[in-house]
């Protein structure tokens, strides 16, 4: 139950982590790029 519920947040860090990404990439190609 535990590793559920720890995957499940874990997912859900991802999701914010690429949204994230995916914004600063729409504003910022340059920095973007050189990564």
């Amino acid at each position: 139950m535990a590793l559920q519920a720890a995957l499940f947040v874990a997912g859900i860090v991802g999701t914010e982590l690429h949204i994230v990404l995916l914004i600063v990439a729409l504003h910022e190609p340059s920095y973007y790029l050189k990564t």
